[in-house]
């Protein structure tokens, strides 16, 4: 008799072992199993939803290391007993860090601007 898994044990399987074939090899079950499962709705919401998660939790954690990070850039930059071309490189990654997120937090700044603007537009019709 086949083994009826939950669509939990999947997901988990899937981010896991990051393959779909290691995960149907974990699981014990064959690979067209999986993707049969894969295709209903209800599991692909599931797996979203179980993927933005982990997605979320390790943004969270690299956002906590940020600060120690930019720090550990910094005393190499100006650390005079390391090569140049090291510091070099450092401050290259602190001018190009920099200037991504500012740009990003711009570009955020104009899509809230805009989206509060349509919602303007929007109450007054």
């Amino acid at each position: 008799m086949a083994k009826r898994l939950k669509d939990e044990e999947i997901v988990a399987a899937l981010i896991e072992c990051g393959t779909i074939k290691a995960a149907a090899d974990c699981l014990g079950v064959q690979i067209k199993t999986l993707y049969s499962r894969m295709k209903k709705e209800n599991f692909k919401e599931l797996y979203r939803s179980a993927k933005s998660d982990l997605l979320k939790a390790a943004t969270a954690k690299m956002q906590s290391n940020l600060v120690d990070a930019c720090d550990v850039i910094a005393e190499i930059m100006k650390d005079a007993d390391t090569a140049q071309q090291i510091r070099l490189n450092a401050a290259d990654c602190i001018i190009r860090s920099t200037l991504k997120m500012l740009e990003q937090a711009d570009i955020l700044e104009r899509v809230e601007e805009l989206e509060n603007l349509i919602k303007e537009r929007g109450d007054t019709t």
